[in-house]
């Protein structure tokens, strides 16, 4: 089951996830724009296929979490900007620097249609 809600702002919460069954739940924030909401659901989509809980906090405790929390969001950012059609762009392929220019970064999320 996919629910959005509205009450809460995007910086307290983007989504959530229950990976109960028989009803798997994903939560996500419609104040975020749509292509957070997209990432958002495809992260917390991972969260239930691993099974693992998908409601993050900032508690030292947590740290193992975090773990999990890097997972989903290379897998949801993989999905939507393919590392093979990514690195064939004539601005990735030409670029020297480790460091990225807010305007390059800009560009690429403007071609895959990506929040940031």
């Amino acid at each position: 089951m996919i629910f959005q809600i509205l009450v809460i702002s995007v910086e307290e919460m983007r989504g959530f996830s229950i990976s109960d069954t028989p009803f798997p739940t994903i939560v996500i924030n419609r104040s975020d724009g749509a292509f957070g909401r997209i990432f958002t659901l495809l992260h917390e989509f991972v969260h239930i296929m691993l099974n693992k809980v998908g409601l993050c906090t900032l508690k030292e405790k947590d740290k193992a979490h975090f773990k999990i929390e890097e997972f989903c969001n290379a897998v949801a950012g993989a999905i939507l900007v393919p590392k093979i059609i990514l690195q064939n762009i004539l601005l990735v392929k030409e670029h020297k620097s480790i460091e990225w220019e807010h305007s390059e970064l800009n560009s690429l999320k403007r071609m895959f249609w990506a929040s940031h």
